[in-house]
């Protein structure tokens, strides 16, 4: 039931969906990119006493863009992909929606990445530009 009710809200709102943090007091909007500092900033706007609004698979809001100020960090997309491989794939034993499923090789994880959809693909081997994409429909 939940699972429909998610589908029907998804339709209900079109916005897309992207994992944010949302610092009011600071009127930050901080786009997170998977695999690329999105723990590391969260820590630092906690050690620095602000408490941002963790948001997952949620509809980016519509802000004013003189209200919010949009940031957000990529990484080298080559460190990126093996840290996702070695992280989720070899310690985590996650499928990646498939991806890793059997524990590929670097390589075998590369070639499968390579024959999928890269706008359906798991957001932590997603182009980042289709990621920060989104956050400006």
């Amino acid at each position: 039931m939940s699972r429909l009710l998610g589908a029907l809200s998804r339709r209900l709102d079109p916005r897309p969906r992207q994992p944010y943090m949302l610092v009011p007091e600071l009127n930050v909007l901080y786009i997170r990119i998977p695999k690329a500092a999105s723990n590391s900033v969260r820590r630092w706007f906690d050690d620095a006493g602000h408490r941002p609004q963790v948001m997952h698979n949620r509809p980016l809001p519509l802000f004013g863009s003189s209200r919010y100020v949009t940031v957000s960090f990529v990484r080298n997309p080559y460190t990126r992909i093996e840290s996702a491989w070695r992280d989720k794939v070899v310690r985590g034993g996650h499928s990646l929606d498939g991806l890793g499923d059997g524990q590929p090789s670097f390589a075998e994880f590369v070639d499968r990445i390579a024959d999928v959809d890269p706008a359906k693909v798991n957001p932590h081997v997603r182009p980042q530009t289709l990621l920060i994409g989104k956050a400006n429909p």
